[in-house]
């Protein structure tokens, strides 16, 4: 998945989790948010969606 392994930006939030976020084109440039457990190997997908709050960080 894109989002994660080339985000255009990362959130590491205090309960553990990772956030990539990543503009998507083919969809009309809206973000993904993915939620990541960082403590697993290889990173386990919790969820992901179309961040409506990040719309300004195209």
């Amino acid at each position: 998945m894109r989002a994660i392994s080339e985000p255009a930006r990362t959130e590491r939030k205090d309960d553990g989790t990772t956030h990539s976020l990543k503009p998507i084109p083919e969809h009309k440039g809206r973000v993904l948010r993915v939620v990541t457990d960082a403590a697993k190997e290889p990173p386990k997908v919790i969820t992901a969606f179309f961040d409506r709050r990040a719309k300004g960080e195209r």
